[in-house]
């Protein structure tokens, strides 16, 4: 349930009526949400546009193991955090087996993320403008072109992060994706072993 908080219109909460526009008015109070709304009322109000019709046309990306990432890894810090996870792991199974190696697939700010941009575009990004919340693997992998593919555990990722950092529509977005193009768990896990 949405419960509103009063705010008086001079704005001795903190918060200036000016920034905030009013959502309901009774004399002078004005009443602006206390919790975010739930992502199935944004996902309803939301309207069809071309950038969520570019990503449903991006295919889902073939989730190599762990052990071809490696090999494709040139950071230390993720390469020894991939051998502690081959060395731990006993089955593909568990909490985090959703964005399991995503943060070695994953494109880093700056040239990673510029070059993922100028490569496929703005699907591959939920929030465009500022290239953030990816949800293709890093052009680096592989032959070094880019996959252009919708990498799941970057989609999950993508939604985790949207909820934690309080942005409902990406969010939203993210959880009609997963929806739709990750429909169960084999799009997690590396073909060799689904």
């Amino acid at each position: 349930m949405l419960s509103l908080l009063p705010l008086s219109s001079s704005g001795s909460s903190g918060v200036s009526s000016s920034v905030l526009p009013p959502l309901t008015s009774n004399g002078d109070k004005v009443y602006l949400p206390s919790v975010s709304v739930p992502t199935y009322k944004v996902w309803d109000n939301m309207k069809p546009n071309d950038h969520l019709d570019a990503i449903l046309s991006l295919p889902v990306y073939d989730i190599p193991t762990l052990e071809e990432v490696l090999s494709k890894t040139r950071q230390p810090h993720l390469r020894e955090r991939l051998e502690r996870m081959i060395k731990e792991q006993k089955e593909y199974e568990g909490r985090g087996i959703r964005t399991r190696g995503w943060q070695a697939r994953s494109p880093k700010k700056g040239k990673d993320r510029h070059q993922l941009m100028n490569e496929c575009g703005s699907a591959c990004f939920l929030k465009p403008e500022t290239e953030g919340f990816p949800i293709c693997p890093k052009c680096q992998l592989g032959d070094g072109r880019c996959a252009c593919a919708v990498d799941c555990g970057g989609l999950m990722s993508s939604k985790n992060r949207a909820a934690q950092w309080k942005y409902p529509n990406v969010e939203a977005l993210a959880d009609k994706l997963l929806q739709t193009k990750c429909k169960d768990i084999s799009s997690f896990l590396p073909s060799a072993i689904s």
